[in-house]
């Protein structure tokens, strides 16, 4: 698995054992693998790490140990072999190594989880993002409606105000456009005043 140094620790009973763990990881910068239990009450601790790291971690915790019981062996195998650390150091006996590889699986499961729900998110936003052109599409429309219908009312309001100003607003004397008089106003205003007043007398 790694070319890093293997140590282990055989102690009788689980009480040193849990000792030499807590001490070997204290105690240097090493990894701990986890543990196995043998026949007869042995238990193993295993740790991985640099060499002067692993070393160190063991003597610590044999000597630990041994204060609270019997310490059966140790040993330290500066580079095992890749056949060494898949066959017999990481196996499903190893305590510790067993809940590395659920919690890989649940750490796999996770991230599965979170993608899928990054997913939705996404496919959400996106939706919402088209329901919002949608409706500001809507709001363009009525407004230009909106628009369409103000225009239409305002050359509606200029062409009655055309009718009104052909029928008031033309001089009733001479009936000319240009005339500036407007009906009931003086009639001497006429353009055509003289000339309606001569033939009139």
């Amino acid at each position: 698995m790694s070319r890093t140094a293997i140590g282990m620790v055989e102690t009788v009973g689980l009480l040193a054992a849990y000792e030499a763990a807590d001490v070997a990881v204290k105690s240097a910068n090493v990894k701990l693998i986890g543990y196995e239990i043998s026949r007869g009450g042995m238990v193993v601790i295993k740790f991985s790490g640099d060499i002067g790291a692993v070393k160190s971690a063991v003597d610590a915790a044999a000597a630990a140990a041994s204060r609270l019981g019997k310490v059966f062996s140790s040993h330290v195998i500066p580079r095992p072999h890749q056949d060494i650390d898949k066959k017999m150091i990481f196996t499903d006996d190893t305590v510790g190594y067993k809940k590395d590889k659920n919690l890989a699986e649940n750490v796999e499961k996770t991230s599965e989880e979170s993608k899928e729900i990054v997913e939705t998110k996404e496919s959400k936003e996106e939706t919402e993002e088209a329901d919002i052109e949608d409706q500001l599409e809507d709001v363009d429309l009525e407004e230009q409606e909106e628009e369409i219908e103000a225009d239409t009312q305002e050359s509606n309001e200029e062409f009655d105000e055309e009718l009104e100003k052909d029928d008031g607003d033309i001089c009733n004397l001479c009936g000319d456009p240009d005339c500036p008089r407007r009906k009931g106003e003086l009639r001497t205003d006429c353009i055509h005043y003289d000339e309606i007043m001569g033939t009139d007398e």
